[in-house]
């Protein structure tokens, strides 16, 4: 019964990932209503005097600068917008000199010796060399400015309970996250536990802290408070619903995996206080993906 409990859940919140994948996909290719970001971070390697540069790949993620590339590709369409829908205008040749100007969800802005200035797709930078050192541009997916100057995350989980009277339940859980500095954030998270003879609806808002945000896999750790519902299943005739407190304290990690999406995982211990001040306790694990903005 279990069993089959978690393989529904499972296939369940894969779908709500999936779906939320399709989403954003959706949203960064039709979104071009927005005000362009320009970015002023500047991401060129230092490299020894005398050091010969011209193998050596140039790892810019989304932080370019303006300065002079080329085409190294046989050529390179150039759109009217930051999206599919907007037509080509202009179409690069091989070697022909650019500037990056500007980014916009997953769209560079460019301008050309010539003055023609358009859109390409931000994985068309693999497409392009420098100019001084004849570097290829490695195009790596991850946005790690916006990463870091995140403000809003929303995320889906799977995961499970051991303790207390839901041990070994499986739980799905969504959370949102307002972070306000770069290290912390209010997290609240809500989630389901499907027991065999109860389930259980658990809410706690956490203030979260991750230790090392410039890194793609940084750690976090986390207190909070909430409220959870335990309810029988009707087979159990007229049980009362039991309300009760909990206190919870965790650490975890986060994974930038690519464009706007963090792998989550989360380890938490539960302590739960009932209305007859009784304490028991249950450790919560989670592990999903989560979307930021």
């Amino acid at each position: 019964m279990l069993d089959k409990g978690f393989s529904i859940y499972s296939q369940k919140i894969l779908c709500l990932i999936i779906a939320l994948l399709c989403c954003h996909s959706l949203w960064a290719e039709t979104d071009a209503q927005t005000k362009t970001s320009v970015t002023d971070a500047v991401h060129e390697a230092d490299s020894p005097e005398g050091t010969d540069q011209s193998n050596a790949d140039v790892d810019v993620d989304v932080d370019v600068e303006s300065f002079s590339y080329s085409v190294s590709a046989a050529y390179l369409e150039l759109r009217s917008g930051p999206a599919r829908g907007y037509p080509i205008i202009y179409t690069l040749k091989y070697r022909q000199q650019l500037n990056i100007l500007s980014r916009k969800t997953q769209w560079i802005k460019i301008k050309t010796e010539e003055g023609d200035s358009g859109w390409i797709r931000q994985k068309d930078l693999s497409k392009l060399v420098l100019i001084e050192s004849q570097s290829p541009v490695k195009y790596t997916g991850i946005d790690r400015q916006a990463y870091e100057n995140k403000t809003i995350e929303f995320g889906l989980y799977t995961g499970g309970v051991n303790g207390g009277s839901n041990d070994n339940t499986p739980l799905i859980a969504a959370s949102l996250a307002w972070q306000f500095t770069q290290q912390y954030a209010l997290d609240f998270t809500a989630m389901h536990m499907l027991g065999n003879n109860e389930e259980s609806f658990l809410m706690h808002l956490d203030l979260q802290h991750t230790m090392v945000p410039q890194w793609i896999i940084s750690p976090t750790f986390n207190v909070g408070l909430g409220k959870i519902e335990t309810s029988p299943k009707s087979t159990l005739g007229n049980a009362a619903t039991i309300n009760s407190s909990t206190a919870n304290f965790g650490i975890g990690f986060k994974y930038l995996i690519k464009h706007r999406f963090i792998l989550r995982g989360d380890y938490n211990k539960h302590l739960i206080i009932s209305s007859r001040n009784q304490l028991d306790s249950v450790l919560i694990w989670k592990l999903g993906i989560s979307l930021f903005f």
